[in-house]
């Protein structure tokens, strides 16, 4: 059994027009609005006599959604304040990749979303910032200052750019504990064979399919860069 996708991602807002909005001044498409209520919604969520207007809202790629709730009943409890700080325990944001993120950010303030904190420039890589918009959802936006971006996540970005090095340690790592024999090396949390480091590889690896296995998933990742 494997995972297939993340399908959405719910957010319960009190202004479902107002959440609307906002989401489709950022770029988002609205897929459809519906009323869902019964026993088995019920079931589903655990309350009892739900009904509750939601809306979905699909990221422009088709690769994702964010689904907007409004319950009628039983009436939307609130947990944390609407400015509750980013290091708030739970789900704090979102983060969307823009080509324009001046643009996107003059446009999202029209609808009352403020900066968090500042807009900063990371490295020669991208722009970044934290949005707080209606009812205290918080959103990031990030700016590729490339063409091709692998991760708009700094450590990520940084192992990223090391890896094809990384990976041909490991092989010539493995290459030399297997030496005779034809075996793959054994490479321990944060270590490979031979002391090249490789963050967070564990278990036995054959190092040819270690080096192939990660050129397919920096190409995947890559590929999906350049359409963000």
């Amino acid at each position: 059994m494997t995972l297939l996708r993340m399908d959405n991602v719910l957010i319960v807002v009190d202004d479902l027009k107002g959440a609307i909005a906002f989401f489709a001044e950022l770029g988002l498409e609205l897929e459809g609005e519906a009323t869902v209520e019964g026993q088995s919604v019920d079931r589903v969520v655990g309350l009892d006599g739900v009904r509750s207007d939601i809306a979905m809202m699909r990221i422009p790629d088709g690769h994702g959604r964010i689904e907007l709730d409004k319950f009628h009943t039983p009436t939307a409890v609130r947990a944390e304040p609407e400015d509750a700080p980013v290091n708030t325990l739970g789900i704090r944001r979102v983060m969307f990749a823009v080509d324009d993120i001046e643009d996107v950010l003059a446009r999202l303030r029209s609808h009352g979303a403020e900066l968090v904190g500042e807009m900063e420039q990371y490295e020669d890589r991208y722009r970044l910032c934290y949005v707080r918009g209606p009812e205290g959802i918080i959103i990031a936006l990030a700016q590729s200052s490339a063409k091709r971006s692998t991760s708009f996540c700094p450590r990520l970005a940084r192992w990223s750019r090391r890896a094809p090095a990384r990976a041909r340690g490991a092989a010539r790592g493995a290459a030399r504990a297997g030496a005779g024999a034809g075996t793959g090396a054994v490479l321990r949390p944060g270590r490979a064979a031979a002391g090249d480091g490789v963050p967070g590889v564990a278990g036995v690896v054959r190092a040819p399919y270690f080096e192939e296995s990660l050129g397919r998933l920096r190409r995947r990742v890559e590929e999906r860069g350049g359409k963000s």
